[in-house]
């Protein structure tokens, strides 16, 4: 707000709110560590193979055409029902 018009109260208000943001933001930086890398080591997936469990992710693709398949699947049973019925 650098235009001058606001009143000394909003402006007051508006950096001391400021102010206790980054004061909250030093303060995680001096006792949490916030800001500082704690290594640099670095593992290979091939390491981690073991750790890590498999899932299976499926394409919107494949997702679309389930939903055609079932949808098929449904209509050709309608139509089977209706011949086994009729004779």
């Amino acid at each position: 707000m650098s235009n001058g018009k606001v009143e000394d109260k909003i402006a007051v208000y508006s950096i001391l709110n400021r102010w206790v943001q980054e004061n909250d933001f030093k303060y995680m930086i001096q006792h949490f560590g916030l800001n500082q890398i704690t290594s640099y080591k670095s593992d290979s997936y091939s390491s981690l193979e073991g750790k890590l469990a498999d899932k299976k992710i499926y394409s919107d693709e494949y997702k679309y055409f389930s939903k055609e398949e079932k949808i098929v699947q449904n209509q050709l049973k309608k139509i089977l029902l209706k011949k086994i019925i009729m004779k």
